[in-house]
């Protein structure tokens, strides 16, 4: 609820024992950080249950005046975008997809077709990569406090990780696998690649297990997108620190390194290409066709001005892999977690949306192999 636009009163319909994350970190963040790009806590309301534990019933915050979430901001520069692109004379084709890591794209400047078509998009996203990763740094700022303390990456940890990030991507390439004969076509066709290129999946996972670097594991976001984030003029504001709603409220608040709240908005990035696109061509397959190689490559410019800001800004950090190796094998294993869970979740919801997640997972092989599996 919205009280008189001075405080927003959240109520939690769900309630579990034990601190909720959304309340936790934005009261760590107002209480014990710098960090001011959030609605301020400005009050609780709790439960003390017989044996002294607590669970979380509301939290009161300021009201930020704000021009919309992410997602919708970014959907009117697709529009813009997608409108400009229209334009262009018959036959002008976007640059090819370039094929160095997305680390690698970070670090390079965008071309001038990119910053003259994407207009103050890439300006923005490169503010919301430095926000991401300031909260990132607030995040891994106290070395007192148990719950926020940053904890090394170690092994074991990865291990563990890699283990339960194969055992998720065995599960929805099998249900892939049984959905054949239900796909149209074209989908067919791309998600024959996709399990075409299951050693390939594996094998990412299997780094990740044998990866060794100094990096630490800290609280992060948990289920980051373009709709947690509020724009504010030139500026951005994140929310809803809840994590993922699906997991047990302990398993929210366990850390992991701040690279898979990367991943997700990078996804978020993917999923806006297509939704807009979607809008823009109405059901006209050809144009739909025709403006696809173009949002791949708003997306590849975008996504790189995302990831280059965050690490210019995190440079040196506990919690930022010690080399560029290291950050691609944590960066790609969570991206294609992601782009998997996505795959599942477009099972059960939306179907019709299916090829977002699978582009994805195709655009990703392609970057680590060279274009062997393009986008189809």
């Amino acid at each position: 609820m919205v009280l008189d636009e001075s405080f927003i009163l959240k109520v939690y319909r769900q309630v579990e024992e034990g601190p909720n994350p959304d309340l936790e970190v934005a009261l760590f963040l107002t209480e014990r950080t710098s960090f001011g790009n959030l609605p301020q806590v400005a009050g609780t309301v709790m439960y003390r249950h017989p044996d002294g534990s607590e669970s979380t019933l509301a939290m009161l915050q300021k009201f930020v005046p704000n021009d919309g979430d992410g997602w919708s901001y970014v959907q009117q520069g697709l529009t813009d975008y997608f409108t400009a692109v229209s334009q262009l004379p018959t036959g002008t084709e976007p640059p090819p997809p370039a094929r160095r890591r997305l680390s690698e794209r970070a670090l390079a400047v965008a071309p001038k077709l990119a910053r003259d078509l994407c207009g103050g998009v890439l300006e923005s996203v490169h503010t919301l990569g430095q926000r991401t990763a300031e909260f990132h740094l607030a995040m891994a700022s106290d070395r007192r406090n148990r719950a926020f303390r940053p904890e090394p990456l170690t092994g074991e940890t990865l291990e563990s990780l890699a283990d339960t990030l194969a055992t998720k991507a065995r599960k929805s390439l099998e249900r892939l696998n049984e959905q054949l004969p239900n796909l149209a076509p074209p989908l067919r066709e791309q998600a024959h690649l996709v399990l075409g290129a299951y050693t390939t999946l594996m094998n990412s996972f299997e780094s990740l297990a044998e990866l060794k670097t100094a990096a630490t594991r800290i609280r992060c976001h948990g289920d980051y997108h373009l709709g947690q984030v509020l724009k504010t003029g030139d500026d951005f504001i994140l929310i809803d620190f809840e994590g993922e709603p699906l997991l047990a409220l302990q398993q929210r608040r366990v850390k992991q390194s701040p690279l898979k709240d990367v991943a997700g908005m990078l996804r978020s990035f993917s999923y806006a290409v297509y939704s807009a696109l979607d809008g823009f061509a109405q059901g006209r397959n050809e144009e739909f066709q025709r403006l696809q190689p173009w949002g791949r490559f708003w997306e590849e410019w975008v996504s790189a001005a995302f990831l280059g800001s965050y690490l210019e800004r995190a440079e040196g950090a506990c919690f930022l892999p010690d080399t560029t190796q290291a950050l691609e094998v944590l960066l790609e294993a969570f991206l294609f977690d992601k782009a998997l869970y996505e795959l599942d979740y477009e099972f059960n919801n939306r179907p019709d949306w299916i090829r977002v997640p699978l582009q994805g997972i195709l655009a990703l092989l392609g970057a680590e192999t060279g274009g062997k599996h393009g986008n189809g």
